[in-house]
């Protein structure tokens, strides 16, 4: 019994935070309500507080699960026997196709933009963004440098980077602007980037 009482929590938990995503790409985290979150979550105030301290806590909570759980699969394409070059554009594909496809990747990107960020409850936030961030240039860095001879791997990575956060920002301004097939952003980009 304690097991689906275990699983059952985790559903609510899920479906907390899939909600709480919902409220706040929709409405910020200043208008966003915890009565409102509950309802759509279908649990009880206290079934909230169970899962959550507050309303800042469930912030940055689906901030740090739903980015992880929308880019586990892009993340995967950077693994595997592929080479280098080939996992590299399976990437920037998979990003973009998430930023063109996934509702919660959209959602997401809304609250990035918000500028519920700087906030001070979430100031510590953005050292967990920068350290994600750091990581993934790595990761990228290497798979350049062992790809081939282009040197200069971290600003290559970096460049990719910014390419794609250019892209989700765009898509969360202007979605008709990222209307190309993934794989023609994929070959602008890297046919610069990795020449």
């Amino acid at each position: 019994m304690a097991r689906r009482t275990a699983e059952e929590a985790a559903k609510t938990r899920d479906a907390i935070l899939d909600a709480g995503l919902q409220t706040f790409a929709e409405l910020g985290f200043a208008a966003a309500q915890l009565e409102e979150i509950a309802k759509r979550a279908g649990v009880t105030r206290g079934a909230f507080y169970h899962h959550f301290t507050n309303k800042a806590d469930l912030y940055l909570a689906v901030l740090r699960e739903r980015w992880a759980k929308v880019m586990a699969p892009v993340l995967d394409e950077l693994r595997g026997p592929k080479k280098p070059k080939a996992k590299i554009r399976a990437f920037v594909c998979a990003f973009v196709r998430a930023v063109q496809r996934e509702p919660a990747m959209q959602a997401l990107m809304q609250m990035s933009l918000s500028g519920d960020t700087n906030l001070p409850e979430f100031h510590g936030s953005l050292s967990d963004k920068r350290d994600v961030l750091d990581a993934l240039t790595r990761d990228l860095g290497a798979l350049i440098d062992e790809g081939g001879r282009l040197g200069d791997g971290i600003t290559r990575a970096r460049a990719i980077l910014i390419f794609l956060n250019g892209i989700a920002v765009s898509a969360a301004l202007q979605p008709d602007s990222i209307s190309a097939p993934p794989e023609r952003f994929a070959e602008l980009l890297l046919d610069g980037v990795l020449r």
